[in-house]
């Protein structure tokens, strides 16, 4: 979820940038889409537009009093986002009762002890993964 903020905010910054390759709504959102990964559970995103308006002449040369100018607008894309703080406290109460749930095979006792070796096991998963 960490990560899915930190790209969600690498995102805003280069939607605010005045180079940005993305353009369109629907590439806004696929990149905010792909921001999130899996995270999507956790976190909502709401995408702005603003236009914002240029003038520039239409022919070249100094301007004078009948030089013509043209407007040029440009849609801005800014996303915002919040967490699910309800999702956020079911998973987190839901967290590491996983073996309970499915193991329907096992016995008490030794559903008890797969139990209480799952937060080392969970440990052992994480440091494999930032490896």
């Amino acid at each position: 979820m960490d990560k899915a903020v930190e790209c969600l905010d690498d995102l805003k910054k280069r939607l605010q940038s005045p180079k940005c390759r993305i353009r369109t709504h629907e590439g806004v959102i696929s990149a905010a889409r792909k921001a999130i990964g899996n995270a999507g559970r956790w976190i909502d995103f709401v995408l702005k537009t603003e236009e914002v308006h240029k003038y520039g002449k239409t022919g070249r040369g100094r301007p004078s009093k009948d030089t013509e100018f043209r407007r040029e607008t440009k849609i801005v894309f800014n996303i915002e986002w919040k967490l699910r703080d309800q999702n956020i406290a079911f998973d987190g109460k839901c967290d590491g009762i996983f073996p309970l749930i499915t193991n329907t095979d096992l016995s008490a006792t030794d559903l008890l002890n797969k139990y209480k070796i799952q937060p080392r096991l969970e440990k052992r998963h994480q440091q494999l993964k930032t490896v």
